[in-house]
């Protein structure tokens, strides 16, 4: 009954890669929950890593995911990295599911772009990375980088005024924005909604005014979630929120840490990065979290 109910939960947050209701392969718990897989920033042990794998590729021959490879594959890759990211990789298990990757494109040559998407994910974007740069407009139009908040703690949210679960994440922000301004802790928002004035508003309405990206420009029939934008789909993001913690170096530090551990998250990273600081000069300048850094447009 618990695990049945911790699939309805991630069911609900996480909305399923290619949408729609789950098959029955779809609907296997192939893994256990999210906390059997959380090495609190620990690199996964390789009986880890080969147990993952070994639990995908045991459902990819099965006729439900054979007849409709593109998205029931898809939804245990997502599955698959979404575990992934609960820990961090060893330079060798990074090559072991790189490798797992290249096997099943080989395997299945006609869907090596969504493959390569998942892999994508996989190499880059899992704990222990440095996270790609982000480029791309803000809501007043104004172009702005990732890479120019090095330096500090950065956590890049993907949200959307149309996601209910998106919206339970507001009031840590708020706290983050209200009581961490002394912090080199910055927020940045990836907002996916189909409207700008929505997304503008937003900020107004839930007093949120740390800087976003505008990422729905790219959908303009769609009607109110705008999802597929350049930037949530570089970053493959198939469910709402996601978030990334980057450290002052922008390595990618926790994936999904939501309500009070995301504030536990970046209580962490700021007291590894005050420790690392004692007795030496302060690295660049600190752009606190209530007054982000304005950017300058490239030329």
């Amino acid at each position: 009954m618990i695990s049945q109910r911790g699939g309805l939960v991630e069911s609900y947050s996480r909305p399923w890669p290619g949408g729609g209701l789950p098959s029955l392969s779809g609907s296997l718990l192939i893994f256990g929950g999210a906390d059997e897989y959380d090495t609190g920033g620990e690199f996964f042990e390789d009986t880890q890593v080969e147990d993952m794998i070994a639990r995908v590729d045991a459902v990819l021959g099965t006729p439900d995911v054979l007849d409709n490879f593109e998205s029931e594959a898809g939804t245990h890759f997502w599955r698959l990295n979404n575990r992934l990211q609960l820990g961090r990789l060893t330079p060798e298990q990074v090559e072991r599911v790189a490798g797992y990757y290249e096997e099943v494109k080989a395997a299945h040559p006609g869907h090596a772009e969504m493959i390569d998407r998942y892999r994508f994910v996989a190499g880059n974007l899992i704990p222990g990375n440095v996270a790609p740069n982000i480029t791309g407009t803000d809501t007043d139009g104004v172009e702005f980088s990732l890479e120019e908040y090095r330096g500090n703690i950065v956590a890049v949210i993907f949200t959307g005024q149309w996601c209910g679960p998106c919206r339970g994440e507001y009031p840590y922000h708020r706290f983050v924005l209200e009581n961490y301004g002394d912090r080199p802790i910055v927020l940045l928002g990836v907002n996916s909604d189909a409207e700008l004035e929505t997304a503008r508003q937003a900020k107004i309405d839930e007093n949120l005014p740390y800087r976003t990206w505008w990422d729905g420009h790219s959908q303009p029939d769609a009607e109110s979630a705008a999802t597929d934008g350049p930037i949530a789909t570089a970053w493959n993001v198939t469910g709402w929120p996601q978030i990334y913690i980057l450290d002052e170096e922008g390595v990618i530090r926790y994936v999904g840490k939501r309500g009070g551990e995301f504030i536990a998250a970046l209580d962490e990273l700021h007291t590894e990065m005050r420790m690392r600081s004692v007795g030496s000069a302060p690295q660049g300048i600190v752009i606190p979290a209530s007054r982000p850094r304005p950017a300058t447009k490239s030329n």
